[in-house]
């Protein structure tokens, strides 16, 4: 009888450390995370790769990891947001925008709505200088706007005017007034 209860003893034992072992085992936990998309699909635009069942880990405004859904790795106080199977997909960059009509209108309604349908960057092809001055400015001191990425292409260079520019472009009559434009 003895020797039963010892080998129950070292079973349970054994038992209890191969489950000690196993919890000692849970993969790490993203401690900077402040934000995980979970279970969704992961567009990687690396050929026609699709990441079924991912989760995006953010760590203020990084993407910190892209791994299966696994949300023992996330720190107890990660706001996480079930994605449901929906796609993640790199933001759009539209490289040809007339967005900074004025300072207003490109931070309260074009920008909003840019990001709201997944463009993260643009390129502004020749706004006046001094709105698109004007929109760095406010987009640096504002750090809670929500705004694309901006780039700039430079003024709006012409050699006749036009119309309907108004005061929008820097019209060059002759080559001499093209070459000092150069940097």
């Amino acid at each position: 009888m003895q020797h039963r209860s010892f080998a129950r003893a070292l079973l349970t034992s054994g038992i209890f450390l191969l489950v000690a072992a196993a919890t000692a085992c849970t993969p790490s936990v993203y401690d900077e995370a402040t934000l995980a998309i979970l279970d969704v699909d992961v567009v990687t635009l690396q050929g026609e790769a699709v990441l079924v069942d991912h989760m995006v880990v953010i760590s203020g405004d990084r993407i910190i990891a892209v791994e299966p859904t696994d949300p023992r790795r996330l720190a107890p106080d990660t706001r996480r947001v079930q994605g449901n199977g929906a796609f993640v997909l790199p933001g759009f960059v539209d490289m040809h925008v007339h967005a900074l009509s004025s300072t207003e209108d490109a931070l309260q309604r074009t920008f909003p709505l840019l990001v709201a349908n997944g463009v993260t960057t643009v390129r502004d092809m020749g706004s006046e200088l001094s709105i698109l001055t004007e929109v760095r400015a406010r987009l640096e001191s504002e750090s809670g706007r929500i705004a694309p990425r901006l780039l700039a292409a430079g003024p709006l260079l012409d050699g006749t005017r036009k119309p309907w520019y108004g005061e929008l472009p820097l019209i060059l009559e002759t080559p001499e007034e093209a070459r000092e434009q150069l940097p």
